[in-house]
């Protein structure tokens, strides 16, 4: 792990479905928060920038181009603060629609990952309205070679470790995870499992909220290469946390 110190900050948060607008207030808040925290990093949860989720909107071309336009209008916000932000939101891309996690950086904006396994059961109807991503890649970015499975992609072994084998010294995962009773120590053990198998830290980041009959109950939390779990952060929209790495 490079011996620099990178400062990040999970913010488990609250978005609203289809205002685009209001979402990237919330971001450009969270923006100005984080100078104080002296944080390098912001991390969103999964599709934040639509709201989760989407549904039929993701079919909406115009509403897949205002999402592009605000984005880029975003990252050049983001240039002047000096910060990087990873966001989950829906992308157009060689004809397909995309569950994705996005980086912004230096005025651009570039997709950090791709969802590979679509979640189709109980409330989830993914394979409805995205394609899933046939490649699995990492990011370099300040020193540190990272990986962003999304959600459903931490459920199974192959895309964590696939990264890992791609050179992931930090695993980061967006997350659109509903309430249930029980899921907080389920997803714990999943994650403290896929810590066992790559000896990789993983930072795991959950939506809070509400969206019609979903209930997002955050419970966001991050553990190190040696499954140690930091506990998980309150339920309370904004709250947010900052690690070092």
């Amino acid at each position: 792990m490079n011996k620099t110190i990178t400062k990040i900050s999970i913010v488990q948060c609250n978005s609203v479905l289809g205002s685009i607008e209001a979402n990237k207030k919330k971001i450009l808040s969270e923006l100005k928060k984080s100078v104080e925290s002296g944080s390098d990093i912001l991390i969103f949860p999964e599709m934040f920038f639509s709201g989760y989720q989407p549904l039929d909107l993701v079919k909406k071309k115009p509403f897949l181009e205002d999402i592009f336009k605000s984005l880029e209008e975003l990252a050049s916000e983001i240039k002047k603060y000096k910060k990087c932000v990873f966001l989950g939101a829906p992308i157009f891309s060689n004809e397909k629609i995309y569950n994705a996690c996005l980086i912004l950086k230096d005025g651009l904006v570039e997709i950090g990952s791709k969802k590979v396994h679509l979640p189709n059961y109980d409330v989830f109807d993914e394979r409805r309205y995205f394609s899933n991503s046939d490649t699995i890649s990492v990011v370099r970015l300040d020193g540190i070679t990272i990986g962003f499975p999304i959600c459903e992609d931490s459920w199974f072994p192959d895309v964590i470790s696939d990264m890992k084998e791609q050179g992931a010294e930090l695993i980061v995962v967006i997350n659109g995870s509903p309430y249930e009773t029980g899921k907080l120590q389920e997803r714990q053990r999943l994650i403290e499992k896929r810590c066992y198998e790559t000896e990789l830290p993983i930072i795991y980041l959950n939506l809070v909220g509400g969206q019609d009959d979903l209930v997002f109950d955050g419970g966001s939390f991050v553990c190190d290469k040696k499954r140690k779990n930091s506990g998980a952060i309150s339920t309370i929209p904004g709250i947010y946390k900052t690690v070092n790495i």
